[in-house]
């Protein structure tokens, strides 16, 4: 492969990373994007969550303060309520005992006023006991629904977050990708530019070389501007190719050849002249 092959292939390989590199980088925007959406998304969900936990430590602070305050006042209620269902069964009891004696009528008005005052109070204490039951419940489902919120907005929350990472660690590949990709690119840059420069070397030096035969043979200097130049190792014999058809080295092209010292011209032909002129005798 030529140098010239060599300096091609390392444009084409340093373009190819670079077009890579672009399409990676507009991926990697992208997936920032949807970063920047995902954790906007989650931070929302986080502050839904936080609140959300603030209501449940109130509504249990609610309970708790509740069931603090009223709780020996419903237990007393529910053994006051016993006291007076029993009283009551008692009462009737007596009362239908009474009734079937007929010595006993005198006292059957006092333990009918009796059993009544009973039944009153019980329905009062029933009523305060149910109100303080009621409202007791409706605390407690008040912290089961907040709880409810609570777990439902932490799923929300774990979502959207697992969502998020999983986007952060696709751009993470993605920018490893970039970064792989640039590096390929500024590899084969580099191997381009320092190709480049050896061939424009090669150049100057075979420019040189060109101008150094011509002027040997006292050809006009403007052909060095067509003409190329090779050195033939089994020899070592220095040529100059010029004024051919299409190419320096085209049909009908005009050849110098110097020994490897450049001291003297061996053979010389002009564009188009079959005779060769032979001068190394």
């Amino acid at each position: 492969m030529t140098l010239i092959d060599e300096l091609l292939q390392a444009r084409a390989e340093a373009q190819e990373a670079y077009d890579i590199k672009q399409l990676v980088h507009a991926d990697m925007d992208d997936k920032w994007g949807d970063m920047a959406c995902a954790r906007a998304a989650m931070d929302k969900s986080y502050e839904i969550l936080v609140d959300k936990r603030d209501n449940l430590r109130r509504r249990k602070a609610d309970l708790k303060g509740y069931v603090g305050r009223h709780a020996a006042e419903i237990n007393d209620l529910a053994r006051k309520i016993t006291e007076l269902t029993e009283r009551a069964d008692d009462l009737t009891t007596t009362i239908r005992l009474v009734s079937q004696d007929e010595s006993g009528s005198q006292y059957l008005s006092d333990l009918t006023k009796r059993l009544a005052i009973v039944h009153h109070e019980l329905k009062l204490a029933n009523r305060r006991h149910g109100k303080l039951i009621n409202d007791r419940s409706s605390l407690e489902t008040a912290e089961q629904t907040a709880l409810k919120f609570v777990l439902k907005a932490e799923q929300r929350h774990q979502s959207l977050r697992e969502t998020f990472l999983k986007l952060q660690q696709e751009h993470r590949q993605l920018h490893a990708s970039f970064i792989g990709y640039k590096q390929q690119h500024e590899h084969h840059q580099a191997r381009s530019q320092s190709l480049d420069k050896q061939i424009h070397d090669i150049s100057r030096q075979n420019q040189r070389m060109i101008d150094r035969m011509i002027e040997l043979v006292n050809l006009p200097m403007e052909l060095a501007r067509h003409a190329i130049y090779r050195f033939k190792e089994h020899d070592e014999t220095h040529h100059v190719y010029y004024g051919g058809v299409g190419e320096p080295d085209g049909d009908g092209h005009g050849h110098i050849v110097c020994d490897k010292d450049l001291t003297s011209v061996i053979y010389l032909r002009e564009p188009f002249v079959q005779r060769k002129r032979n001068l190394s005798a």
